[in-house]
């Protein structure tokens, strides 16, 4: 985060223990691991090392077409737009959600959005 100007400690304000870049928010940090392997079912043996990593994952086991691809690359943007909000929120003082408070927006928005019938799909493997 230092690279793109973020003054401050360099420590992750997610779990309080890694230093804080992209790859680690999105891919190692134990908070958005809980999120992935919460949402993903049973794949939570996948590790994502970066976050194309995460999504060259999702369009592998999902596919680029069809409704339940879409439902996962919906849930893949979901999770890593979630987890920059709470990082953000945590940084500048705000509330904090904990991780089950994040997954269950996530499956609030999927459904907003009116695509929870496809994600049960995914959801339904864990």
């Amino acid at each position: 985060m230092k690279d793109w100007g973020f003054q401050g400690s360099d420590t992750c304000v997610l779990c309080d223990v890694c230093v804080e870049t992209r790859d680690h928010l999105f891919s190692t940090c134990c908070y958005f691991k809980v999120a992935f392997e919460q949402l993903f079912g049973l794949y939570t043996n996948f590790r994502p090392r970066n976050r194309e990593d995460g999504l060259n994952w999702v369009i592998k086991n999902f596919g680029w077409k069809g409704e339940e691809a879409a439902a996962g690359r919906l849930i893949w943007q979901s999770v890593l737009s979630h987890t920059w909000r709470e990082r953000c929120n945590r940084a500048f003082g705000a509330d904090r959600k904990d991780v089950k408070a994040l997954v269950r927006i996530v499956k609030m928005e999927v459904k907003l959005l009116g695509w929870e019938l496809f994600a049960q799909k995914i959801w339904v493997r864990g």
